[in-house]
């Protein structure tokens, strides 16, 4: 389409414009109950807009030519730059279509637009096969435009003759392929209108931001689809996936087709039938929000102090080394305890190992493992997620500062980058 989508594309002749809606009315020429011919008569209202006095009456001038002749072909495009009707010159009689214009006087809010109406009149030959009528149709085609751009035609008015409802499942098949699934969705309205074959329709036509799912055996016609995104403060992203849909064909192919391909925590399904049959899906899955698969990491330290003169300890899980205090001195002891949480959806479907214990024998005249003080421990918490623990003890006698807690939570702290797997 050209400037405004939610607008029709004029073309005739050689002059292109834009018009707000578009008004067909095609009715049969009757002479003794036969069908002879076609009157068409094709009502175009629109605007002109300037911004300056000069940009309006040039535009003004170019659309006074453009009507300023009979016999010239008629295009108007819509909804996806989608031929909505077409009249050609020559397969009009008696040097039609015929123009006429009438024009609104110009109005200053907005400055400088004023709107105008086309009108074209053509005689054609009949559309009918011989001896028979189709029906008398005078149908409105205009769009709109929701605040998130998506654009919904609609075709309304009547359709009069002994043919209507055939006519209106022909015009609802040529819709279709005009505008064919998965990238829109037409639903109408028919009423019927009296005793005779008369018909009041209304179609609409909702051009979708993004196809409609399929399967093999199935396919959605009509739904909407959602996903959410939700991080905590440890990183650990938890996406849903949400469905709803409404389908033909088998709708359990459909929900294997649109069930997501890696590791899910959680997944709910409904099936709705007799009426219609709608899917409703939910699909919940987690990852980290780093990409590393580390999706939880907590570090703690404790460290506590007792009066004691000698206490065993074992340091590098080797050798042995008694702490022994002639004067009364403090033994103190340093906890390290973390825990660590890995999804599978990324980086190893194996757990983490533990974090390497820090080297404390430098700090406060030397820390040293305790004796069973490290404790490591590997837990498979549910079927996509392994935790790794650690539980880490030292002893030794030299005061602990701030300066030392600080070093010892930068040596444990959250990995950077992809951690080590088994």
């Amino acid at each position: 389409m050209g400037q405004y989508s939610n607008m029709f594309d004029i073309l005739l002749g050689t002059a292109d414009f834009q018009a707000e809606d578009l008004i067909i009315k095609n009715d049969p020429v009757m002479v003794n109950n036969l069908e002879t011919g076609r009157k068409i008569t094709l009502t175009v209202p629109g605007t002109i807009t300037g911004s300056s006095a000069a940009d309006y009456a040039t535009k003004l001038a170019a659309m006074q030519a453009a009507v300023g002749a009979n016999g010239q072909n008629f295009l108007a495009k819509g909804l996806g730059g989608n031929t909505v009707f077409q009249l050609a010159a020559a397969t009009c009689l008696n040097g039609g279509p015929h123009v006429s214009w009438k024009q609104e006087p110009l109005s200053s809010t907005p400055a400088l637009t004023s709107r105008f109406t086309i009108e074209l009149n053509a005689d054609t030959a009949s559309q009918a096969p011989p001896g028979q009528q189709q029906s008398g149709q005078t149908l409105k085609y205009k769009t709109a435009t929701a605040p998130d751009g998506q654009i919904v035609l609609t075709i309304s008015g009547p359709m009069n003759g002994p043919t209507a409802t055939a006519d209106f499942a022909t015009f609802l098949q040529n819709t279709a392929q005009i505008y064919p699934w998965p990238n829109y969705v037409i639903s109408y309205d028919q009423e019927k209108v009296g005793t005779g074959d008369a018909l009041t329709v209304d179609v609409r036509v909702k051009a979708l931001a993004t196809p409609l799912p399929m399967s093999p055996n199935a396919k959605a016609v009509d739904g909407t689809t959602s996903y959410t995104k939700e991080v905590d403060e440890n990183g650990k992203q938890t996406g849903t996936r949400t469905y709803d849909l409404l389908v033909t064909g088998n709708p359990y192919a459909l929900e294997f087709a649109l069930r997501p391909t890696w590791d899910l925590s959680r997944a709910s399904v409904r099936i709705t039938g007799y009426d219609q049959v709608r899917l409703q899906a939910t699909y919940v899955w987690i990852i980290s929000d780093d990409g590393t698969g580390l999706v939880s990491w907590t570090n703690a330290i404790e460290w506590e102090q007792e009066d004691a003169t000698v206490r065993p300890v074992r340091y590098d899980g080797i050798a042995s080394r008694m702490v022994w205090n002639n004067k009364n001195e403090t033994v103190r002891t340093v906890r390290i305890t973390g825990r660590a949480t890995i999804c599978s959806n990324q980086g190893s479907k194996t757990p983490m190992k533990p974090p390497t214990p820090p080297d404390l024998s430098g700090m406060g005249g030397g820390y040293f493992p305790a004796e069973n003080g490290r404790k490591p421990r590997i837990e498979n918490v549910d079927k996509f997620t392994w935790q790794t623990s650690w539980d880490y003890e030292y002893v030794g006698t030299g005061g602990i500062g701030d300066a030392d807690v600080a070093t010892l939570m930068k040596a444990m702290a959250r990995p950077v980058g992809k951690p080590n797997f088994f």
